[in-house]
């Protein structure tokens, strides 16, 4: 009676969705800086005090920003992608058996 079995290995990828830092920026402050973009303001040449206007202007009208960063969804906010492969796709990626 022949077994069926099935072998498989961990696959560990850096998460492309946070570049392995486990955490992106909340889609509020992604909206918050769109919005002080399209406003004309550059970031970089931005005092605090106009910062800090900036950001009580945006509450008053859209409501809090919360927090800047939050998990990452896609990696669970660990920075990597962990899934199993079968043997026979780790063994092709890994240039060990051509593929048909």
């Amino acid at each position: 009676m022949k077994e069926n079995k099935v072998y498989t290995v961990t696959c560990i990828e850096t998460c492309p969705e946070c570049n392995g830092v486990g955490t992106v920026q909340s889609q509020s402050w992604t909206d918050f800086w769109s919005e002080v973009e399209r406003s004309g303001y550059k970031a970089h040449n931005m005092g605090m005090d106009d910062f800090n206007d900036l950001v009580a202007v945006y509450e008053d009208n859209f409501g809090g920003l919360g927090p800047q960063t939050i998990p990452c969804s896609e990696c669970d906010g660990i920075g990597e992608k962990i899934r199993k492969v079968p043997l026979l796709d780790a063994l092709h990626d890994l240039g060990i058996m051509p593929r048909d």
